[in-house]
């Protein structure tokens, strides 16, 4: 089950931390805390330029990052 999120939503999350913060929060399997998202999304490949975050060299959203790790909330 995947929870959809208002663009405005995730407007305000930037950075690398910031979407590590977001995904702590919101989803499993990555830990209980932005620290332990952090080197989990860095592992992954993902990387970030303000709001905006690329995994393989494709440009996602956060919640595109959340899908393709197959996060579940």
């Amino acid at each position: 089950m995947q929870v959809m999120v208002s663009d405005s939503a995730t407007a305000s999350i930037s950075g690398l931390e910031g979407l590590a913060a977001w995904v702590s929060t919101n989803y499993m399997g990555m830990g209980k805390s932005a620290a332990d998202a952090l080197p989990e999304l860095r592992r992954k490949g993902i990387k970030a330029s303000g709001n905006s975050f690329s995994m393989g060299g494709r440009s996602m959203g956060a919640e595109e990052i959340a899908a393709a790790l197959r996060l579940q909330v």
